[in-house]
């Protein structure tokens, strides 16, 4: 008896199937683990490719994503859709495919570590790791209910309905994700259920074709399907016009594409050879100034300045104590506005003042001519740490951080040291509990549903709370 109660309640009584196109909307990084000595290159890190050389995203590592999100951002536990193994450990619910990216395009970018105090590059500290440029792939997502869920049915087919409006969304995934790397959305969204104990139709069309999202089963949850509210984070984005010239170097490039060979250093472009200004420049500089900020404030208090920096941009340095950061950038790219130009200097003796001899080097930075356009979009936000924790104190570091963005004071980039990399504000948009700010070219704040004051106590909680 106790035999025949248990192959009831694992008796399949429904499936759930979400299909679409995955889209990459940034650079993919998810690591093989392999490191630099193997697969015949010199790469720190190497992305995931299957036995036809084809990357792809794991299942795994879209599985891990989702239940981070059920756990975190549906307040719900992600137990009964993604399994545990405790005690009384549970198998999956969800099963996804491995996603292999089609129209990729494979390529590297190198990177340095900057050392916090100084902003310039640690010795040793340079890395290089592939990517995965542009792709989409086939999408599927399979949630299996058996008889002993068949009560929470109906909260499962909800949980679903949610993480396809998430995938919709767009989610990040991979290394380097608060860098603006791993963006991906669903296109073309199917969303059906199967009804395998009382429809002898979605039986016969799971076993004929089961690769398939009939509209009938699709058209039977549509009554739920209720957009998830987004989860409200402080963000802050604005258009930017090239105050200077930028060059983001890379080594990654044929610099014979110039028309000359002498070439040093070219700008960064993607596949489709646009300039590229990496969430992990942006943000390096952005944390560099950060600290440059908190210095002032603490006078000398390098502790507590590690402590705030490190709990909302995160730390590697140490393996027992590493944390994530939850201060995310996203990658921008260049617009029309600039164009390229080849620049020829001569290296100077620091002691005589004097050209070195064999010391000429030519480098290809972008300008931009014509003032008053758009160049380039930066957007970063800050997601909430778990609990009740009060985050006034890194709203109003990050309102710091935006306005001197806005006023030219950080520099992006490589050779920031001749002046190039300002930037000047254009337009801007901050979205602090559900109240939203716009900034114009003159750098003046409106809001039209709250009062501007309320960004001063932002900052003045800063002040207070690392002093």
């Amino acid at each position: 008896m106790g035999e025949n109660n248990y192959l009831g309640d694992a008796a399949v009584i429904a499936r759930i199937v979400l299909t679409g196109r995955l889209v990459l909307k940034s650079p993919l990084c998810i690591g093989d683990g392999s490191g630099e000595n193997n697969q015949g290159n010199d790469k720190d890190i190497h992305i995931q490719k299957n036995k036809s050389g084809k990357p792809f995203i794991p299942g795994t590592s879209m599985c891990g994503v989702l239940r981070c999100f059920v756990d975190e951002e549906m307040n719900n536990n992600s137990e009964l859709l993604f399994g545990s193994d405790d005690a009384q450990g549970s198998q999956s619910l969800v099963q996804i495919y491995d996603i292999v990216l089609e129209n990729s395009n494979q390529t590297y970018r190198d990177g340095v570590a900057i050392h916090d105090y100084t902003g310039v590059a640690k010795t040793g500290a340079k890395y290089d790791y592939e990517i995965v440029d542009h792709g989409e792939g086939d999408f599927r997502l399979e949630a299996v209910i058996r008889q002993k869920q068949e009560a929470g049915k109906d909260n499962i087919r909800e949980d679903i309905i949610r993480i396809k409006d998430k995938l919709e969304a767009g989610i990040r995934l991979g290394a380097m994700t608060a860098k603006g790397m791993g963006l991906v959305q669903l296109k073309k969204a199917k969303l059906g259920l199967y009804d395998l104990k009382n429809n002898k139709d979605d039986v016969k069309a799971w076993f004929m074709k089961p690769e398939a999202v009939p509209s009938d089963a699709s058209d039977r949850m549509k009554d739920q399907l209720e957009k998830l509210p987004g989860t409200q984070v402080p963000l802050f984005e604005g258009d930017f016009e090239l105050r200077s010239t930028m060059i983001i170097r890379t080594d990654n490039m044929d610099i014979s594409e110039n028309g000359n060979k002498h070439i040093d250093k070219v700008f960064l472009r993607n596949s489709a050879g646009q300039y590229v200004v990496p969430g992990t420049s942006i943000k390096g500089v952005l944390r560099h100034r950060a600290r440059y900020i908190l210095d002032r404030l603490c006078h000398g208090q390098d502790e507590a300045v590690d402590k705030f920096i490190n709990n909302l941009m995160g730390h590697s340095e140490n393996i027992d104590s590493r944390q994530k950061s939850r201060f995310y950038v996203s990658e921008s790219t260049l617009t029309d506005a600039v164009q390229e130009k080849i620049i020829t200097r001569n290296r100077i003796d620091r002691i005589t003042g004097g050209v070195m001899d064999s010391a000429l080097f030519t480098t290809v930075p972008v300008y931009q001519e014509k003032t008053g356009e758009k160049a380039l979009h930066i957007k970063f936000f800050i997601k909430p740490a778990k609990g009740e924790q009060d985050n006034s104190a890194e709203i109003g570091l990050a309102l710091l951080l935006f306005r001197d963005l806005w006023q030219g004071r950080i520099a992006i980039g490589g050779e920031t040291g001749v002046g190039r990399g300002t930037l000047k504000g254009l337009s801007g948009r901050i979205v602090i509990d559900d109240v939203e700010y716009t900034v114009n070219a003159n750098g003046e704040i409106s809001a039209d549903n709250g009062d501007i004051k309320e960004l001063d106590k932002f900052v003045q909680s800063l002040a207070g709370e690392v002093q």
